[in-house]
């Protein structure tokens, strides 16, 4: 029905080419490229001495009721404590 006599008439051979069935089709393979997480891009910059750059939080509203002092300090932005999440937002950021 299907003749089982040649290795290219076999239906499990059917829609492939000649190059591939005997092996002689050349792969390449690739890396694949990670994605950024950009809710983490950001929130999160990278600065001249390779610290990561983060903002205070408590500052979006209600504020009203804190002193200036407080709402000063937590307007500046400070960086993120070398650790574990520092590695893990390092790998969401592809960096």
């Amino acid at each position: 029905m299907f003749g089982f006599g040649g290795f290219m008439s076999s239906r499990v051979n059917a829609g492939v080419s000649r190059a591939v069935a005997f092996g002689l089709e050349q792969f390449r393979t690739f890396a694949t490229k990670g994605k950024t997480k950009k809710s983490v891009s950001k929130r999160f910059k990278l600065m001249a001495n390779n610290r990561l750059k983060r903002a205070h939080a408590g500052t979006g509203h209600n504020t009203g009721h804190r002193g200036a002092k407080r709402n000063n300090r937590l307007a500046k932005s400070t960086d993120v404590k070398q650790g574990k999440i520092d590695k893990t937002i390092r790998k969401m950021l592809q960096i």
